[in-house]
Formats: structure tokens, C-alpha cells, sequence
């Protein structure tokens, strides 16, 4: 994978991340799981395991992946306000987790964040955290209160109890009972072996449609 120091991308345009940025973000997100999964477990709360995900993923970033230098190409930010419209001077949206890419900062103009990924717990026997996933994750980007110049979100599901396979289709079964089967789940083929989701959500005019990638990571139980 490369990390490009320019992108096709000036002032007003849409944030549509290349391939490579993706599924390097991805690989930063599921490396920055293995340092963050020893801190926590199912017992945990949402915030506190996002931070430890936040160091996890700065540490990739310090250490370099795949023989990538990140160390100056890439942040990881602190969680920040965003707004959903150019009209809109109060924010309305707070970011679980912004990454900034310094040669997309150079050559589009923007000051926003490349990447944003919101967090969420979730339990294949918890109906309110199977909502708050869509309602409170998904469709805070579908609404533009998260990544609305963007072409492509993340988000993080930490699963405090089923697999992933199970809790995928719940989220999925939730989708179907509110008539939105075109916004399903599906493997994502970007990463080999398929180990990542993504969804495309069509939002309202003059916003872009948005590929939302999602990545689930088991929660340890607290007696392991």
C-alpha cells in the first residue's frame, strides 16, 4: 500500500479517499486493536475503550506499518467538534476518532479531517446498543453530522458479546425492518482475507453518497 503525498482533490471538492488511504486506515484501526485489546474488556466503557483504541493507533502510526513511514504523513486526533452545514456555526456533531493525511491537507485546502471514525459498543443481545449503532453511528453520517464533504466513513462496533457474523446480521435485520435493505452490511473485498464490512448511504442533496466501512473487534470477557 502507498500513502500518496498528493490526491485529486482542491477546495470545495468532495474527501473521496483513494483504495490505498482506506485500506490503510483500516490496517491502523485493526493493528491499533491488538495494542488496545489487552487494556479492555466487555465491562469497559464506550469512551475509555475508544481511548485506548486512539493510543493503539498512534502507536502503529510512531512504529510505522507494513514498512510504511508514517510517523509524518499521518494523525491521529483527538476526538473534535464538526458541523453539519456551512450555515451551521454551532457544532453538532463531536468525532470519536479524526485522522488527518499531511499530503491531502496540502493539496485539497480543507482543514477537516480525511477520516473519521465513530465508535460504538454492541451485543447480539442488547437491542438498544444494536440501535444505537445505526441510529447513533451510522446515521450520524447519513444526516452529514459526521464526514459531510466525504465520500467515505468508518466505524468501529466492539462487540460485548456474539460474533461478528451474528451481530452484522442483527444490525442488518434492524436495516430490513426499517425498509433500508440497500444500506445492509456486506464483506468489503479491500483488505484480503475479507475481514471488514462497508455500506453505501444516499443522503440528502447537496451532500454526496457516503461508503461507510465498519470494523468489529471482540471485547475479552472480564473474568478472562
Amino acid at each position: 500500500m502507498k500513502i500518496p503525498l498528493s490526491e485529486q482533490l482542491v477546495g470545495d471538492r468532495p474527501i473521496d479517499l483513494s483504495e490505498d488511504v482506506t485500506a490503510t486506515v483500516l490496517s491502523i484501526i485493526e493493528d491499533g486493536w491488538s495494542y488496545a485489546s489487552h487494556s479492555v474488556t466487555s465491562d469497559t466503557g464506550e469512551v475509555l475503550i475508544t481511548e485506548y483504541l486512539r493510543e493503539g493507533m498512534r502507536r502503529v502510526v510512531e512504529t510505522g506499518h507494513l514498512g510504511i513511514p508514517l510517523r509524518v504523513t499521518v494523525i491521529v486526533s483527538p476526538g473534535s467538534e464538526s458541523r453539519s452545514g456551512e450555515s451551521v456555526m454551532v457544532p453538532d456533531g463531536v468525532t470519536d476518532i479524526p485522522m488527518l493525511f499531511v499530503g491531502l491537507r496540502a493539496t485539497n485546502g480543507v482543514h477537516d479531517p480525511h477520516a473519521i471514525i465513530e465508535c460504538k459498543r454492541i451485543s447480539l443481545e442488547d437491542r438498544h446498543l444494536r440501535r444505537r449503532y445505526v441510529v447513533d453511528g451510522i446515521d450520524r453520517f447519513r444526516a452529514g453530522k459526521y464526514a459531510r464533504n466525504h465520500a467515505v466513513g468508518f466505524m468501529v462496533g466492539y462487540i460485548v458479546s456474539g460474533d461478528t457474523h451474528r451481530v452484522v446480521g442483527s444490525v442488518n435485520s434492524y436495516l430490513h425492518r426499517t425498509s433500508r435493505e440497500e444500506e445492509t452490511l456486506r464483506l468489503s473485498g479491500i483488505l484480503r482475507p475479507s475481514r471488514f464490512w462497508s455500506s453505501r448511504h444516499i443522503r440528502s442533496s447537496p451532500l454526496i453518497p457516503i461508503d461507510i466501512f465498519h470494523s468489529f473487534f471482540r471485547l475479552r470477557t472480564s473474568q478472562n
